[in-house]
């Protein structure tokens, strides 16, 4: 019985190995040390980089325990989002800002038209936003 416990026991250990290898390497990558792959199909945990004209996967470097318990001591540099995406939120701002006095006070006599002017104002302001929040999503993903 203590040679099956023992090979039990061995098992979880390996497993446990395997994730933190694959916790360590994303981290690595995370962190900006890696080696580029190239492929010129597409392959699993490859994707399609218009930088480098071919399907490229990032593995992270190999080094030593020591060296990595150095490297954790450091912030994770987070990237920052581009200057162009504030520009779909402002556009959309604006639009509210403009939209909605404008249907206000042309339309004060027709208040049907100048409330349905209010709710695509608001509509289309809203969805620049959403706009906005995607594009930042998928920055902090890349």
């Amino acid at each position: 019985m203590d040679e099956d416990n023992k090979k039990r026991v061995n098992e979880y250990c390996e497993k446990q190995e395997i994730i933190l290898k694959k916790e360590r390497d994303k981290d690595l990558i995370k962190r900006g040390l890696y080696d580029i792959v190239k492929s010129d199909t597409y392959q699993e945990g490859y994707y399609y980089s218009r930088k480098h004209g071919t399907y490229i996967k990032k593995v992270a470097i190999n080094i030593t325990s020591e060296d990595y318990e150095r490297i954790k001591r450091y912030k994770v540099n987070e990237a920052k989002p581009k200057e162009s995406d504030g520009h779909l939120l402002f556009i959309g701002f604006i639009y509210a800002i403009i939209g909605i006095p404008i249907a206000i006070f042309i339309f004060m006599e027709q208040i049907y038209f100048g409330l349905l002017i209010v709710f695509i104002t608001i509509s289309v302001s809203v969805i620049y936003f959403a706009l906005y929040k995607i594009i930042n999503l998928l920055n902090k993903k890349i």
